[in-house]
């Protein structure tokens, strides 16, 4: 929270993603859907970049039982890319 108040405080346009949040939030839910979307960007940045987020995206992917899974999902995936005719075909 003290580093939220604290990026809200200096004019470096942090608050562009409150802004952003509350605009879209109201187009979609009305006054309900701007708190929650200047809510959202606001502290989400913050939950994103956190230490504890980082390092819990870090060991996931570093598991096994993510590569294990992962790869033959990429595999799969890139064989079903279409093939185009380019330069070289």
């Amino acid at each position: 929270m003290q580093r939220v108040i604290g990026r809200a405080a200096k004019p470096t346009g942090a608050l562009v993603g409150a802004a952003t949040g509350g605009g879209i939030g109201y187009k979609e839910g009305g006054l309900e859907g701007a708190g929650i979307g200047a809510g959202l960007g606001l502290f989400a940045p913050e939950l994103l970049t956190s230490p504890k987020t980082l390092m819990m995206g870090a060991r996931g992917m570093a598991s096994p039982i993510t590569q294990k899974a992962l790869t033959p999902l990429a595999t799969g995936a890139a064989l079903q890319i279409p093939k185009k005719k380019g330069l070289f075909q």
